[in-house]
């Protein structure tokens, strides 16, 4: 008789005990898979910000008829091309990562992240510059950037009609094989 009771509490017993382990496997390998992708999501964002400081303006600034010695205007359009770059960015990590785009974007505008803006008043300045041309650029998407190479000019103070569509025009096709540059250095 002893010896059916300890059988039939160990029948109950250990369904339990199964169950138990699963949650315990099932929470480690979310823990594993949530690591996993916090390693890929610093990935990304390191690789951006290597791409970004290694980026090379200097076609876009003769574009611009901006030379090596308007120091003002230089820094000026270099901030502005730096935010168009961002808002790029943030037109790839749409495309390759829907479901975290918007999580990496803000973790990437995080003000302890932005150093290149020196100041909190100049970085609050330039996460506002990347966010207007994150919203001009999901108008259009990767089909268009025209308004976004319109804005540029407007912004650097290029409005003469005939000299702000030859400008905006290979703006736009230098903005398109960036995006392609990043998009492609992506992952």
């Amino acid at each position: 008789m002893k010896l059916q009771i300890t059988t039939e509490l160990f029948q109950i017993t250990s369904p339990f005990l199964k169950r138990s382990s699963n949650k315990t496997m099932s929470q480690e390998e979310n823990q594993k898979q949530n690591d996993s992708a916090e390693k890929m999501h610093q990935e990304v964002l390191d690789r951006f910000n290597s791409m970004l400081s290694n980026a090379d303006f200097s076609a876009h600034l003769v574009t611009l008829g901006i030379g090596r010695f308007q120091f003002s205007r230089r820094k000026t359009a270099l901030k502005e091309l730096r935010a168009m770059y961002v808002g790029l960015w943030k037109l790839a990590l749409n495309r390759s990562f829907p479901d975290n785009s918007l999580d990496l974007f803000e973790r990437f505008l995080d003000p302890g992240n932005i150093h290149s803006a020196g100041k909190k008043a100049e970085a609050e300045k330039f996460r506002e510059l990347c966010k207007e041309y994150v919203k001009i650029l999901e108008v259009e998407g990767d089909t268009n950037f025209i308004n976004v190479a319109i804005l540029l000019c407007q912004h650097l103070g290029r409005t003469g009609q005939q000299d702000l569509r030859t400008i905006s025009l290979q703006l736009a096709l230098d903005m398109r094989s960036m995006y392609h540059h990043i998009f492609e250095h992506l992952i």
